[in-house]
């Protein structure tokens, strides 16, 4: 939603998009792709989010001392994918 906001903001000030700004944005916008130019995404795993951090979650109340299991870094892949409200250099 940001995206589509910054795009008509963008527009209202005789700015373009791709030519004067680029934008990137996360996760795809499957509503909003009549828009002109369609945005580049940075397309994530969102069940992978959601179970995991089911997981971790179950792990906290399953614990017997009622503490958290110690600290993890997770890592989740992300896909850029890139459209036309980018400029290419």
């Amino acid at each position: 939603m940001l995206a589509v906001e910054l795009m008509r903001s963008l527009r209202s000030r005789g700015l373009r998009v791709p030519e004067d700004v680029s934008i990137v944005c996360f996760d795809e916008l499957a509503s909003y792709a009549e828009m002109d130019p369609f945005f580049t995404v940075i397309s994530q795993q969102a069940y992978q989010f959601g179970h995991l951090g089911m997981q971790m979650l179950l792990d906290r109340i399953q614990s017997r001392d009622g503490q958290a299991p110690g600290w993890r870094k997770i890592v989740l892949p992300a896909e850029l994918i890139v459209r036309r409200s980018v400029r290419q250099l």
